[in-house]
C-alpha cells in the first residue's frame, strides 16, 4: 500500500469522527507510521499540519450545525471537541473572522475547508534529487538542544540561527570529538503539540570525551538511510523535505523507519547555515 492510500485513511477516518477524540496515537497507527513520520507525510501531502486541519474540518462541521440545527453555541463547541465555549469562539472568529452567534443571525457567506482527497495521486518523480543508500553505524554525540516551533522557525530561522550563532561558538569546549568539523542535527515533533520542535544539534565523540555545561550525551543509532544531498540556501531546505515526503518517497517502495528520525549533516568549513549556499545531506532512515 502506498503512502498516499495510507494518508488517505487516515483523512477518511478523521472526517467520520470529527465529534469523536482524535489523537497523533490513532492516525499513526491507521497510516502504519510512526509519529513523526505520520506527521511529516500528512503535512507534506496536506499542505499543513493534522491537527490544523483537523480543526478546519471541524469549524467546517460547526457552520453546518449552526445553519441547519437549533443547537445551542455550547453544545456545538462542545460537540466538536474544542474545550470551552470561549476557545471554540475564538477559533470561529480567527478563522471566519465573524462570531458563531453573529454568522447564525446574519448567515455571512464563509469559506469551509474541503476534504483533502489524495486519491490517483501517483508523484513517484524520476527527476530531481535523486538519494542514495548509506548505513550508518551507531555513534555516541555530545550537544545541544533547540525548543522551538513551526511558526517560529518558518518566520525566524530558529534553527539555522542555533546552529551559526550558539553551537558554533562553544563546539571546541567538547573534548574527544570524532571528525569535529562534522555536524549531525536531528529534529523531533511534538514536545508539547503538533506544532512544537527539539532540534538537536552535535558532533560525533571517541571513548574518552567531556560534555560541558549546557549539553548533554546522544545516540545517533545505527540505521540504513536513504540520502538527500541538498546544494541551496538553508531556507530552501523545507522545499527540498517537501520534495523528499511529498514526491519522491510516497511510491518508492521504501518503508520508513519506525524508530529513526531524520538527520542533516554538514560539513562546517564547508558550510555555514547563515550563508545562500547551503551543502547537506538529509538522511531519511528506512527499514
Amino acid at each position: 500500500m502506498n503512502y498516499y492510500q495510507r494518508i488517505q485513511d487516515t483523512i477518511d477516518y478523521i472526517d467520520e469522527n470529527l465529534n469523536e477524540e482524535i489523537t497523533l496515537d490513532e492516525l499513526a497507527k491507521i497510516s502504519c507510521l510512526s509519529k513523526y513520520y505520520f506527521h511529516r507525510m500528512f503535512s507534506a501531502m496536506a499542505g499543513e499540519p493534522v491537527m490544523s486541519y483537523i480543526r478546519k474540518r471541524r469549524l467546517g462541521r460547526a457552520v453546518k450545525q449552526l445553519n441547519n440545527t437549533s443547537l445551542r453555541i455550547i453544545d456545538i463547541a462542545l460537540d466538536n471537541k474544542f474545550e470551552s465555549q470561549e476557545v471554540f469562539i475564538r477559533a470561529f472568529v480567527k478563522h471566519f473572522g465573524i462570531t458563531p452567534a453573529r454568522y447564525r443571525k446574519l448567515k455571512t457567506k464563509v469559506q469551509i475547508s474541503d476534504k483533502i482527497s489524495l486519491l490517483g495521486i501517483n508523484n513517484n518523480s524520476k527527476s530531481g534529487i535523486q538519494p542514495k543508500i548509506v548505513i550508518h553505524e551507531a555513534k555516541k554525540a555530545v550537544g545541544m538542544k533547540l525548543f522551538t516551533t513551526l511558526r517560529e522557525n518558518a518566520e525566524k530561522s530558529t534553527i539555522e540561527k542555533f546552529h551559526s550563532k550558539v553551537f558554533k561558538k562553544r563546539i571546541d569546549e567538547i573534548q574527544g570529538k570524532v571528525k569535529a568539523n562534522i555536524i549531525y542535527g536531528i529534529c523531533e515533533n511534538g514536545y508539547k503539540d503538533e506544532d512544537t520542535l527539539i532540534h538537536t544539534v552535535c558532533v560525533e565523540v571517541g571513548n574518552n570525551y567531556t560534555v560541558p555545561k549546557g549539553m548533554e550525551e546522544f545516540e545517533l543509532i545505527y540505521s540504513r538511510y536513504l540520502v538527500f544531498s541538498h546544494t541551496g540556501s538553508a531556507k530552501e531546505v523545507a522545499n527540498t523535505y517537501g520534495y523528499i515526503y511529498k514526491d519522491w518517497l510516497p511510491c518508492s517502495g521504501y518503508e520508513l523507519s519506525k524508530t529513526g528520525r531524520d538527520l542533516q549533516i554538514y560539513d562546517q568549513t564547508k558550510t555555514t547555515l547563515g550563508n545562500s549556499n547551503v551543502e547537506m545531506d538529509i538522511c531519511v532512515p528506512i527499514d
